[in-house]
């Protein structure tokens, strides 16, 4: 079954396909959470940061929380 994310993601690969784009996904999320107990905690923001370079796709990082129970 596919979640909204992974729905939207669909619809929005090619925001996703550059830094730029990963960065301003990245920098909207952080704002909407900005104090709030969904703001990422250290790890979690490391793992945005290798997305947003491209070193990993946002389904890696999804799985990577799901297999810490960060998600």
């Amino acid at each position: 079954m596919k979640t909204p994310l992974s729905i939207w993601m669909n619809e929005h690969a090619s925001v996703l396909g550059t830094e730029q784009g990963r960065r301003r996904a990245v920098l909207l999320a952080l704002s909407l959470s900005e104090n709030t107990p969904l703001a990422p905690h250290p790890y979690e923001q490391l793992l945005l940061e290798q997305f947003v370079r491209g070193e990993l796709s946002l389904e890696q990082v999804i799985r990577d929380l799901e297999l810490r129970g960060h998600y």
